[in-house]
């Protein structure tokens, strides 16, 4: 009798871990998508900041410089927004460097943790952590090319 008493103890404590390992699997994986999104937004910042000067560029040329009449400051509201966008993607350029191991690290132990719950299958969320996973690696290729 106290054997059964004790296996039923054990099995609801796996069952426990279980259940935590998938909820903190989840938790890691949502942690890693943050840490994508901000990787590709540190790409996307660079982008951004090139794109507002060529567009002042280019609205100069097209105005043939009336946009100096119709705006006396124009030069020095296009700069002081290039020089906020050039601090902004300055920053992002440097967090991702942080961000990227982070994101590889916690894409890795949520399937790790999703694969160790047996009651429920996580199929999707272990196929997503690992595009997330792939997706880094393919950001740290691209921003370590462009240094």
């Amino acid at each position: 009798m106290n054997d059964i008493v004790t296996t039923q103890k054990l099995r609801s404590n796996s069952t426990y871990f279980m259940m935590y390992c998938s909820r903190f699997g989840k938790i890691l994986s949502n942690i890693s998508i943050v840490c994508l999104l901000l990787c590709v937004a540190s790409i996307i910042t660079t982008l951004i900041s090139v794109f507002l000067i060529m567009f002042g560029v280019i609205m100069m040329i097209c105005t043939l410089g009336l946009v100096f009449a119709i705006f006396p400051n124009y030069w020095s509201m296009l700069t002081s927004t290039g020089e906020f966008v050039g601090k902004f993607a300055s920053f992002m350029v440097y967090a991702w460097k942080f961000l990227a191991p982070i994101g590889i690290i916690c894409a890795i132990l949520s399937v790790v943790f999703l694969l160790l719950d047996r009651n429920n299958k996580h199929t999707a969320r272990i196929v997503f952590s690992v595009l997330v996973l792939i997706s880094i690696i393919i950001i740290i290729f691209v921003l370590l090319r462009g240094n």
